[in-house]
């Protein structure tokens, strides 16, 4: 072989060197940028995901708390029930005291007991005598 392909072929061994070199630097700088953007979008979705599991505890905290007030709610209003009838009893056994029913008439319209249309009876009075001393 002559010098002169021999140099060529040196030179050509060499260009090829530094262009697979240059390659091999262009995928270090490529994999790095990747690298980087990758690391970048993995602290945002880090800071995200610390957002909504922040969020769903407090929401979570609200749930409980109207849960909360939710029950309370619904036991006023049984009790409210249970004592509807009652009201209801004792509305009418004093509209009934007021046009002039007798006990045994409050006894058997309002099922009440005869002790409690007599306190209702006497709680009437007691009212109306006042409302006709203020006047």
């Amino acid at each position: 072989m002559s010098a002169e392909i021999l140099t060529v072929m040196s030179l050509t061994s060499v260009v090829i060197n530094v262009l697979l070199l240059a390659g091999a630097l262009a995928l270090l700088w490529h994999h790095r940028a990747l690298k980087a953007r990758t690391g970048k979008a993995l602290r945002e979705a880090r800071d995200d995901l610390s957002a909504v599991v922040s969020a769903a505890l407090g929401v979570g905290q609200r749930v409980e708390a109207l849960e909360e007030k939710v029950r309370r709610q619904t036991e006023r209003i049984e009790q409210r029930d249970l004592s509807e009838p009652l009201q209801q009893s004792y509305r009418q056994a004093m509209q009934l005291i007021d046009s002039g029913a007798d006990i045994p008439t409050l006894v058997e319209r309002c099922g009440v007991t005869r002790g409690e249309a007599e306190l209702l009876e006497n709680m009437y009075r007691a009212d109306s005598t006042r409302h006709a001393t203020v006047r």
